[in-house]
């Protein structure tokens, strides 16, 4: 199969960056015939104007896709992030030269201006099926009334046109949850389907002695670390605590790590991090906001870590509660300490790692991600869109 992947690179490499690679190596590696065409965000215009323009609308990014599909003779055109640089329209130049066109959707960008489904603190689906603009005049994308409604003229002006339903065959979700809102967003039900993320190569079973919790990720409040430092200076009954990562709430973990009981490790590779969950009895997904497929997720049941999560319900669909990990209400730090304590102290620990191992080789290996595509793009192919 020949297929061209299309990516905008965000300012900062994140978890999009590593699925876009990932997917390229993977399909490379089964035999198809693949390239890539990246963008960098870094290029959109500095001018504010030209930027919403070209976020709208970029008719020279849509020029480009084309044109690498044509001479490709792309079966099919896969687009990660299209977010701002690319633009929708590069859609339809790409559907023009008779390529199965796909999107995976790494967030809730078609359904929330800031594509987290989190506003003041809570969770907010305000504009979910419904206009757009409340975001704009809320400021949610970046705090800015400019840059927000740039993003609410973006989704308005594609749902009005029909790009979303016209232009893309099918739409990967990368959880059955952001499925689900994006089918309410009223993208079509039957075009989109569940795509996990994946993690290649297989790190291996972590060690058989394990001690300690871990929460590796961002130190921001909204990803629920002053929950878990909460937790631990309340109930001294908790195993200790490695930190790894970096954020707006460093002093916070480092006041903790000074009092003791917490070990603030920093910001690590993803290697050091692997290990680390790898030596732990637990990993942590505490996040007050609606994370959408956290890797730090798949990284620990790779390493055969049960999982204890907040009950945001896009992490509570992925943590089966007693199996692979326990739920706690999210932002209760002493809810967090009563499921730390269920997992540590079962006598049937080993039930709940091999568990979570299991989900791991069941859903999110390599050999899952290559059958998850190939089928999907099969099935874009036969039901192209004219």
């Amino acid at each position: 199969m020949r297929v061209l992947l299309v990516h905008a690179s965000y300012r900062y490499r994140g978890g999009e960056d590593v699925a876009f690679e990932s997917e390229a190596a993977l399909l490379e590696a089964s035999g198809h015939s693949v390239r890539t065409l990246r963008f960098d965000n870094a290029d959109l215009p500095s001018n504010p104007l030209a930027a919403a323009v070209r976020t709208v609308r970029n008719p020279e990014a849509a020029a480009r896709v084309g044109q690498a599909a044509g001479e490709f003779e792309a079966e099919v055109v896969h687009f990660h992030n299209t977010f701002p640089l690319v633009s929708p329209a590069a859609y339809g130049a790409a559907k023009r030269t008779g390529a199965a066109v796909v999107q995976t959707l790494h967030n809730y960008r078609l359904a929330c201006v800031n594509a987290l489904l989190f506003r003041s603190g809570r969770v907010c689906t305000d504009c979910v099926g419904r206009s757009p603009w409340p975001g704009a005049w809320r400021r949610c994308y970046r705090g800015s009334l400019g840059a927000s409604s740039t993003v609410a003229l973006m989704l308005a002006y594609h749902r009005r046109t029909g790009t979303w339903r016209r232009d893309v065959d099918l739409y990967l979700a990368v959880s059955g949850f952001v499925r689900s809102v994006v089918v309410a967003a009223r993208l079509p039900e039957d075009r989109v389907r569940v795509k996990p993320n994946f993690l290649s190569p297989d790190p291996g079973l972590g060690a058989p002695q394990r001690h300690g919790v871990a929460f590796v990720g961002r130190l921001s409040e909204e990803k629920g670390i002053l929950t878990v430092l909460k937790a631990w200076a309340r109930h001294s009954e908790l195993p200790p605590l490695f930190v790894a990562g970096d954020g707006p709430c460093r002093d916070a973990v480092e006041k903790a790590a000074a009092a003791g009981r917490v070990g603030f490790l920093g910001a690590m590779s993803r290697e050091a991090a692997l290990r680390l969950v790898g030596e732990c009895e637990v990993s942590l997904q505490p996040s007050l906001c609606p994370d959408a497929m956290p890797m730090t997720l798949v990284e620990a049941y790779a390493k055969g870590t049960p999982v204890v999560a907040s009950n945001v319900e896009s992490l509570a669909s992925l943590v089966r509660s007693g199996l692979t990990g326990e739920v706690f209400s999210a932002g209760d730090p002493d809810q967090l300490a009563e499921a730390v304590v269920r997992v540590t102290r079962r006598g049937d620990w080993l039930a709940l790692s091999r568990a979570a191992r299991a989900e791991y080789e069941r859903l999110y290996s390599a050999e899952s991600a290559k059958r998850n595509l190939e089928e999907a793009y099969q099935w874009a192919i036969l039901h192209r869109q004219p």
